[in-house]
Formats: C-alpha cells, sequence, structure tokens
C-alpha cells in the first residue's frame, strides 16, 4: 500500500466537520445578543456607543496584544509579530512589515514572541500568555474608575471602551480552540495540565524564531525540529508542525520522507483553517507534479484548492505542471510571476527565502 494514498488520490482528504460551523453560528448569535444588549438593557448598558464599535475594538484587542509582547519581552521574549484586526506587523528576516486585509477588519487579534533557544520555563510562557488578559483587566479597571468619576465621556467613548475592555479580558479566557489557534484561557490550562504537549508548542515557538529570522529549514535546530515533532496528532499544532517538517525535509532533499510529513497534515486537514488547508492542497499539486512526475495528480489538487477558496496565487504549482508538460514559455511565466509576488511582498523569512531559492533552482533546470 502506498505510503502516502491521499497524496495519491486513493483515499480522500477529511471534511472540515459541521460541528465547526455550528460552533461559528452559534458564536455569531452571541455576538449579535452582546451587540444588541446595550439597546436591550440601557440601564446596565448606559452610555455604550455602537457607532464607536469598531474603534473601540481596535484600542481594546490592541491593548490586549501587546501585552502579551511586554510580558513576554519581561521574561526574555523578543517581539515577532502583532495583528490587530485587518492591520499585521511582523518580523519577515531582518525587515519588519505592515500589511492591511480588510477581510479581517472584524476579526481579533494576535501576538507572536520570539523565545531563545532552550527556553522551555513554562513559567515564562504562562507569563507571556497571561500578560493579554492582564493588560486588558487594567485597561478596563482605569475605564471604569474613570467613569464613575467623570461620566461616560464624550460620545459615551469611555464606556464602550469599558464594556470592550471587559469582553476582551474575558473572553479570551474562556478554553476555546480552532486548529492552531488556541485561547488564552486553553494555552494556560494546556501549560499547567498537559507539560509534553506544551513542551512541543514551545518548541515551535522556539523554532518559528529562527525561521523569522530568515533561518532556511535545512539549517534549523534538529534537537527543536526532534521535540516539535512529539507533538500529539490530536493537537492543535501538529498539522502545522508536520508542514514545517515537510519543507526541512524538502530542503535537505528528502523528498520521500517530505511527501510522508506531508501527507500526514493532509489526514489531519479537516481541522485546519480554510486558508491553511487550501496551502497544503496547492503543495500536495506542487509535489504531485515535482516528486511523483504526475501532472494529472497535481491538476486534481489545484482543483480541489480552488474549490476551498479563491486561491491568492497558484503560480507555483502551474509552473511546475508546466515544466513536467514541456511548456517553456508558460513555465516561465509562471516563475516570474511567483517571484514577482515574493519580492513584491518584501518577505525574507527562512520561508521565505527557501521558496526563492526552489523557484531559481525551477528556472536553471528549464
Amino acid at each position: 500500500m502506498s505510503a502516502t494514498p491521499i497524496l495519491d488520490l486513493i483515499e480522500t482528504p477529511p471534511k472540515p466537520p459541521q460541528t465547526k460551523r455550528l460552533v461559528l453560528v452559534i458564536a455569531g448569535l452571541v455576538g449579535v445578543l452582546l451587540g444588541m444588549a446595550p439597546i436591550m438593557y440601557p440601564r446596565y448598558f448606559a452610555g455604550f456607543n455602537g457607532f464607536l464599535f469598531l474603534p473601540a475594538l481596535y484600542v481594546t484587542v490592541a491593548v490586549h496584544e501587546v501585552g502579551h509582547l511586554l510580558a513576554g519581552r519581561i521574561v526574555g521574549m523578543r517581539p515577532g509579530a502583532v495583528v490587530i484586526g485587518g492591520i499585521s506587523i511582523f518580523k519577515s528576516g531582518q525587515r519588519w512589515l505592515i500589511r492591511f486585509d480588510y477581510r479581517r477588519m472584524f476579526s481579533g487579534g494576535l501576538a507572536k514572541v520570539l523565545p531563545e533557544k532552550g527556553d522551555f520555563r513554562p513559567a515564562s510562557f504562562r507569563w507571556m500568555v497571561a500578560g493579554g488578559p492582564l493588560a486588558s483587566i487594567l485597561f478596563t479597571a482605569v475605564c471604569g474608575l474613570m467613569e464613575l468619576r467623570y461620566g461616560p465621556g464624550l460620545w459615551g467613548t469611555t464606556a464602550t471602551l469599558f464594556w470592550m475592555g471587559l469582553l476582551t479580558a474575558v473572553g479570551p479566557l474562556v478554553p476555546a480552540s480552532r486548529g492552531l489557534n488556541k485561547s488564552d484561557g486553553a494555552r494556560l490550562w494546556i501549560l499547567a495540565r498537559r507539560p509534553e504537549q506544551a513542551r512541543a508548542w514551545m518548541a515551535l515557538y522556539a523554532l518559528q524564531t529562527e525561521e523569522t529570522n530568515g533561518v532556511r529549514p535545512r539549517d534549523w535546530d534538529a534537537e527543536l525540529v526532534a521535540q516539535m515533532l512529539l507533538a500529539e496528532p490530536s493537537s492543535g499544532e501538529y498539522p502545522y508542525i508536520q508542514l514545517l517538517a515537510f519543507y526541512r525535509q524538502m530542503d535537505q532533499r528528502k523528498e520521500q520522507v517530505a511527501l510522508e510529513h506531508l501527507e500526514k497534515v493532509l489526514a489531519t486537514s479537516g481541522n485546519i483553517t480554510k486558508v491553511f488547508r487550501q496551502c497544503i492542497f496547492l503543495e500536495a499539486a506542487s509535489s504531485s507534479a515535482l516528486s511523483r512526475g504526475n501532472v494529472s495528480q497535481a491538476r486534481t489538487w489545484v482543483e480541489r484548492a480552488g474549490k476551498v477558496k479563491e486561491p491568492v496565487s497558484t503560480d507555483n504549482a502551474e509552473a511546475v505542471i508546466a515544466i513536467r508538460e514541456g511548456r517553456h514559455e508558460d513555465a516561465v511565466r509562471f516563475l516570474a510571476a511567483a517571484r514577482a509576488r515574493i519580492e513584491r511582498l518584501k518577505l525574507d523569512s527562512g520561508l521565505a527565502r527557501f521558496a526563492k531559492e526552489q523557484l531559481a533552482e525551477y528556472a536553471e533546470n528549464l
């Protein structure tokens, strides 16, 4: 039997469970109820201004995420990225980049820290995770005291910030997870009760420090890689960890081992986001053409990626397919487009450098 039955189209990848969609619907209804609460119960939400919802959300999310970064810095972890709604500020190689994505305008936030190699102190990670809720609680308390002393403020600004701050303080403490994304409450519970799983997650964070600073997959610390690979298949980090292992093995020219890691990602693809799912389907397309030499299989994976959502780019997969089919001009065009996209985004992380090396190698072999 094939070691990669899903990649080779013998089996189909798992579909996202319907329960997650139900959770999203319930969460949406709860959000609507929270939004209507100031109107339904004006006595308790006096001064809340719904027109300030989005700016208040951005302010309180920023406070929460900066709290993570400050707490992380205190315990020796450098900042790597912060996401506030549609605004992303992140490090890639030696560059700091800013992006805005309108599709994420109403989403939450994210903070990424870069721990030092070998830093597996659970206490440090607990403080970093707790830094967000603590900052939100402090911010909410200040807004509450200001409201008691000076009233709801101009246009209800103080009152609105108070309620939004309370939401960003309490909400993340509820244990919840969706793939790689976990709430602060879920992270703290794992750090306290699941030390082995927490250690794999800490190793992943340490490895991301190397990748963010521009270290290519083949040069990643072998001990960190081995440690993160101990993650349980049921953990949310598992698919991402296997994808990183796939890139490392590909960069070390160990294609068969790499494809086995890719198979593990595909086998757990029902528990990941649409963007991630599409990404690995396109990787499956490129690997099918590049390593298997099977163009028909590659096109099937490109088609599947398109069904997940509209792809941002399929240039890399199309370039490999064109190379296999001997369409020289098309291959040159797709390779140029793929290189231009990386250059346009100004990415310089380890994975970006690896991708540029691959594209250069493809071009040399035409």
